[in-house]
């Protein structure tokens, strides 16, 4: 009878879920901003819009994944900028580029809230480069980011399973021993 009722039990519990996160990140590239958007299951961000806001919510502009879920965006102003992609699903991912960030980009000053007490003069680069030669490195770059989040998250998922694991090993424990109390009883 109780095999029964555990066969009852376990056909009615919900098939498992598969979750999942977003991989999101913007970073400096050379006067640029580039940035990706992609789930963690490997499905990728394509032809996603991505609104560019400043702190006050005032819109700098827009961008759109390619193909591979990456973006980029030429900032016109150093301020904060705030990275927006709606995904669907209840799946936004939110980034943000400080102000100093974005200003060196900018080679300029950032803008800030409160008036600056000094200025400080920006850095021309030494020498000028072809931004072609640097973009198998950025191919690089950004399939070794994937990586690391990806592994990132399996290595969460392994703690997850690991602890259902525990609980459930507990749980047998518990109904081994309230076996046992019952057959010494029985006798």
């Amino acid at each position: 009878m109780l095999r029964f009722i555990a066969m009852i039990l376990i056909m009615l519990m919900p098939p498992m879920a598969q979750a999942h996160g977003i991989i999101a990140s913007v970073y400096p590239s050379g006067d640029h901003i580039e940035g990706e958007v992609a789930l963690s299951n490997g499905t990728v961000a394509q032809n996603l819009d991505v609104i560019i806001t400043a702190d006050d919510g005032s819109i700098l502009g827009r961008s759109k994944t390619d193909g591979d879920g990456f973006f980029s965006y030429t900032p016109t102003a150093p301020v904060t900028h705030h990275f927006t992609a709606n995904m669907g699903a209840g799946h936004v991912a939110q980034l943000q580029m400080s102000a100093a960030e974005v200003a060196q980009i900018l080679g300029q000053s950032p803008i800030t809230q409160a008036a600056p007490t000094q200025t400080t003069a920006a850095i021309a680069p030494a020498a000028s480069f072809d931004p072609a030669l640097l973009q198998p490195l950025r191919d690089d770059i950004r399939a070794v980011r994937r990586e690391v989040v990806a592994a990132k998250q399996e290595r969460q998922l392994h703690s997850i399973l690991g602890g259902i694991g525990y609980v459930l090993g507990l749980f047998g424990l518990g109904f081994y021993l309230t076996a046992r109390r019952q057959l010494k009883a029985m006798k």
